[in-house]
């Protein structure tokens, strides 16, 4: 058995006693030391051994194909699944698009700079040589609203109308006096339309509520309307009250002082008596349905304006007589 140190005459290890490699078994106290002996692996690595054995690693060549292997994906839930083969789809046809039109030139109008605008079609002079109407000059102004033209034409066929019936009041003044059995009162609502005194229309009968008063007479004048504040009335009533002492001659004064009147007839006049007369008056190119009657107390012109039209075709004056003196009725009333 050998001892450390050795004994004498036998020479020592100048780098001391030999290092056991880590994790290998240390020899029984008392044995001889030997150096362990190293797998030739050892020196490129470590050995890894699988469960089955086998080694691999650095050193030992590659590892097994499916050392490393990862699990399996998961299938894709949304994977739409094979689709049978599809019939081929007959080719469609190309569609021929309509040829487009040759945008017009914007200086067609003007024509040649070289040409005189008397000869050349295609240009215009800046200013007319000739004097031009007024609805020509302006061929592509904005025409005003149906309705605004409308109230317009009927506004001035009423106020010529109403101022002719006044003149004539004027004129035959002598014939009515100031004492009379009756009155003019007309009513808040008739036949389903309402009086509305603030109506435009009232507004433009000063001239004829003077020749009025001047003759001897009350004006009165009521509009009647579908709704409050509508400009166009459906209905105009003027007149006067006073002593009328030839109600004929003041009936047939009112139409001379109109004008213009076709389709004039004789209506029958009630129980109040006196005359009653309706017709078609004419002004500024519209023809409007009038009824008018006198007695010996009133004297009165009820104006259709909502019947107004370009045509003179009468209407039926049977039914508007019937209204008129419905209105009467109601209107002419004892003192």
């Amino acid at each position: 058995m050998s001892t450390y140190p050795p004994p004498y005459g036998q020479p020592e290890d100048p780098y001391g006693q030999p290092q056991q490699a880590y994790g290998q078994p240390q020899p029984p106290y008392g044995q001889p030391w030997q150096a362990p002996a190293q797998p030739a692996a050892e020196a490129y690595g470590y050995e890894y051994q699988n469960e089955y054995g086998q080694g691999y690693g650095y050193g030992y060549g590659d590892a097994p194909a499916d050392a490393y292997q990862y699990p399996a994906p998961y299938p894709d839930p949304y994977a739409q699944s094979p689709l049978p083969p599809q019939p081929p789809q007959p080719q469609a046809q190309p569609q021929r698009q309509a040829a487009r039109r040759p945008a017009a030139d914007p200086y067609a109008e003007l024509g040649r700079l070289d040409e005189d605008y008397r000869t050349s079609p295609g240009l215009r002079p800046l200013r007319s040589e000739a004097p031009v109407d007024a609805a020509q000059a302006a061929p592509d102004a904005e025409p005003e609203p149906r309705r605004r033209r409308r109230f317009g034409c009927c506004l001035g066929v009423l106020v010529l109308l109403v101022a002719a019936a006044g003149g004539a009041y004027a004129y035959f003044g002598p014939m009515l006096a100031k004492v009379g059995a009756y009155q003019l009162v007309p009513p808040g609502y008739f036949q389903g339309l309402a009086s509305d005194p603030s109506n435009g229309m009232l507004a433009s009968l000063g001239t004829a509520d003077s020749a009025l008063q001047q003759a001897g007479a009350t004006p009165v004048a009521a509009a009647y309307v579908t709704h409050v504040g509508d400009k166009l009335p459906q209905l105009a009533l003027f007149g006067g009250y006073g002593k009328v002492f030839t109600p004929a001659t003041e009936e047939a004064a009112i139409w001379s002082g109109i004008g213009t009147v076709s389709q004039k007839t004789t209506e029958p006049s009630g129980s109040l008596g006196g005359v009653l007369q309706c017709g078609m008056g004419h002004a500024n190119g519209v023809w409007m349905p009038v009824c008018a009657w006198a007695d010996n107390s009133t004297v009165a012109m009820v104006m259709f304006v909502g019947q107004a039209s370009r045509t003179d075709t009468p209407p039926d004056f049977t039914a508007l007589s019937q209204r008129v003196l419905a209105l009467r009725s109601v209107a002419e009333v004892k003192k």
